[in-house]
């Protein structure tokens, strides 16, 4: 019976599948690993058991049924999410469809979270609970960890939420946040606060997915990029400050770490690759699992060949202050500016 750790992925928005998003974590963090003398020849898949959540399956049906029927986002939107029905809405969300026109991948990136916020992610949540509450049932004497990227941390914390309960008679399908601990939860781009105010599930600062007495997380990391814009304050951004009455303050000292990383390695700050091979994250991340203490001049020099593209930082942070200071009112909003993301995402990879 193995007893290496349990890693569970949830991958974000665009076209994902579990074992897509499973060679990406991987090989960013090998990738990682190879930059300090000694850890070369240590593979990351060979120190955790990886179980990959995919959910995009839902996305692509609805995906597929939008291309077989010639329908269109606000066509869903109207059948699929309550409340859509201000005409100003509506044709804000008409001249954003018009304006996507063949753009795939504004399309698929787009349209994941705003189905998201609709009955489909019921389902999803319901089919990624269930796998959820599988493998820890399956190894419940083995630690394990979760890692969520971008909307995965959403799903994450709405599954996770959904099936944990404080009550002392858990439902069947629910599981004692005193009984099934998780070791580690690392929230990387944390959209899970801004997607709740959209669909009216419980905020991350009202649910039990957190470390302390009244949650099951024994260590909550939670990751953003200084220029990562969906982690800028128009988006709401989970960054907790002690001040909310969310952990006690021991909890928060001690079992709560944000980490907002600063380096440019790729002109997509969203990316989970360029998460993980931060070293501001990587050392954190690799103790997690396994003993990772490189020498100090092994340590600084694997550091220092984190590639880092400050020539492009000011360009990238120039698009980043513009984003923050909109105003994020509604569904509309929020899409107007997904696709400036995604228009600002093509351009920099055309170049």
């Amino acid at each position: 019976m193995s007893e290496k750790p349990i890693l569970i992925l949830f991958h974000g928005m665009g076209v994902h599948t579990a074992d897509s998003f499973k060679k990406e974590v991987v090989s960013a963090a090998n990738n990682a690993l190879g930059r300090y003398e000694g850890y070369g020849n240590i593979k990351f898949e060979d120190k955790v058991d990886i179980v990959s959540i995919g959910y995009d399956k839902h996305f692509e049906q609805i995906r597929q049924q939008l291309a077989d029927n010639a329908s269109g986002i606000t066509d869903v939107l109207k059948a699929k999410l309550p409340g859509v029905s201000d005409p100003s809405i509506i044709q804000d969300l008409l001249d954003l469809e018009s304006s996507l026109g063949d753009d795939k991948f504004a399309y698929t990136h787009i349209l994941d979270v705003v189905l998201y916020m609709t009955e489909v992610g019921q389902y999803v949540r319901a089919q990624v609970s269930e796998e959820i509450v599988k493998v820890i049932h399956n190894n419940h004497h083995r630690p394990i960890h979760v890692l969520c990227h971008s909307l995965g941390t959403a799903v994450a914390h709405d599954a996770f939420n959904q099936i944990y309960t404080n009550d002392n008679s858990p439902l069947p399908a629910q599981l004692h946040t005193l009984s099934f601990p998780i070791t580690s939860y690392w929230a990387f781009a944390n959209v899970s606060r801004l997607v709740t105010s959209f669909t009216g599930l419980p905020s991350p600062f009202d649910s039990v997915v957190k470390p302390g007495h009244q949650g099951f997380i024994s260590m909550f990391y939670n990751i953003r990029h200084v220029l990562d814009p969906f982690t800028l304050k128009p988006f709401k951004r989970f960054d907790p400050n002690g001040k909310k009455n969310w952990l006690t303050p021991d909890t928060f000292k001690y079992d709560y770490k944000p980490i907002v990383t600063t380096k440019v390695s790729r002109k997509n700050t969203h990316d989970i690759a360029g998460y993980i091979e931060d070293p501001d994250v990587c050392h954190d991340f690799f103790n997690t699992f396994f003993d990772f203490y490189p020498p100090e001049e092994i340590k600084k020099a694997g550091d220092n060949q984190f590639k880092n593209i400050q020539g492009d930082y000011l360009k990238i942070k120039e698009y980043v202050e513009k984003l923050e200071q909109l105003d994020l009112e509604g569904i509309a909003e929020f899409i107007s500016m997904m696709k400036s993301f995604t228009d600002y995402i093509k351009e920099l990879k055309d170049e």
